[in-house]
């Protein structure tokens, strides 16, 4: 079998998965710190220690990262839609409550509130059922030729092109 590149027959091709791979570079880091003083309440010390990771990778493997498949939940949109109807039922409650008596334009306020609370929070509800679909349907569609393009194609050093052999 032939990696020549089929567009300009060159053979200085790689794996795609070896490009990612080569072009990633991982690395950790640990520090300790030591530190000491004296002030009018004695003398005082100290340890830290600290660890940091880090990735770094060059942009044709940023180019090639493996593809990630999007998120389906609707989790978020529901939690912001609850946290956004809440405000907006302690916000009516405030004008209930804290006027004391109810008086035309307080309860108006409060009627347009919970208007506001609700329309908002099925609007996210809505948004967060559009995007689960959208989702589903490139984790369905678009999710498994882009993991194949990844785990077997290849890719041309001289012209760019990707491509299954």
């Amino acid at each position: 079998m032939s990696y020549a590149c089929p567009k300009c027959g060159s053979e200085n091709t790689q794996k795609i998965t070896a490009v990612a791979a080569s072009g990633t570079t991982e690395g950790t880091s640990q520090t300790t710190t030591v530190g000491g003083g004296v002030g009018g309440g004695g003398f005082g010390a100290g340890v830290a220690s600290g660890t940091t990771k880090s990735q770094f990778q060059t942009e044709l493997a940023k180019r090639f990262s493996p593809p990630e498949k999007e998120m389906e939940g609707v989790f978020f949109h529901i939690i912001t839609g609850l946290i956004i109807y809440a405000v907006v039922m302690a916000v009516a409650a405030f004008f209930i409550i804290g006027f004391g008596e109810q008086i035309i334009g307080e309860f108006l306020a409060t009627v347009a509130w919970l208007a506001f609370g609700v329309w908002y929070g099925l609007r996210r509800i809505r948004k967060g059922s559009e995007n689960r679909a959208k989702s589903q349907r490139f984790n369905r569609e678009e999710y498994p030729a882009l993991l194949d393009m990844w785990e077997n194609g290849f890719y041309c050093h001289r012209c760019e092109h990707t491509y299954t052999p």
